[in-house]
């Protein structure tokens, strides 16, 4: 991995401070917990999920074009995805096993699902989707088409960063930088090499 300057990460944290990502980045602090999830009747569970994912987790757009789904494929299989959406709270969670289990949830891919993971603990789960491996390409870093591997991949590569460059301090700050890279004017000049 190839790592980045010191003049584009500075230029990150300056957008970044006045960017809407700042903002959001504890937006469900106080609702996707234990408690809070379990506490929820069956018609609160989906419209939340159907919220969430209709928001992209406040990180993606787009949200909105399968959110009707996700809500239909939550209420078809509502015990097996509580249990599954509850499962990341578990102290002996093994998120690589979990990633796994997506494909058992259409409309809850690799974006959502690990999208949801990051807001359960930013400081422990990366987001991996399309900004993160086109962002991870500018620095030498190819992703796998498995999930679970380009998961790893993903994981490793910005907990570099965030060693590199430690007021990242989590990973939902670093998926801000994927933003910034991929989706930001700004950042894509910063991004091309002179």
């Amino acid at each position: 991995m190839m790592k980045p300057p010191q003049e584009l990460i500075d230029a990150f944290f300056k957008w970044y401070a006045n960017d809407p990502h700042s903002k959001n980045e504890d937006n469900y602090i106080e609702t996707i917990t234990k408690d809070h999830l379990t506490g929820l009747s069956k018609s609160d569970f989906i419209d939340f999920f159907f919220k969430f994912a209709h928001e992209g987790g406040k990180v993606q757009s787009g949200g909105n074009r399968t959110s009707g789904q996700f809500k239909k494929m939550v209420e078809d299989n509502f015990a097996a995805f509580h249990s599954f959406a509850l499962e990341p709270f578990n102290d002996d969670f093994d998120e690589i096993h979990w990633l796994s289990q997506t494909k058992d949830f259409k409309y809850f891919g690799s974006g959502l699902a690990t999208i949801y993971l990051n807001r359960v603990d930013k400081n422990r789960f990366p987001i991996l989707n399309n900004k993160t491996a086109d962002s991870l390409k500018l620095f030498d870093v190819f992703l796998q088409n498995n999930i679970v591997k380009r998961y790893q991949s993903v994981r490793e590569a910005q907990k570099q960063l965030i060693t590199w460059y430690p007021q990242f301090e989590n990973f939902y700050r670093v998926d801000a930088l994927n933003e910034y890279l991929i989706g930001q004017e700004e950042g894509q000049k910063m991004a091309t090499p002179k």
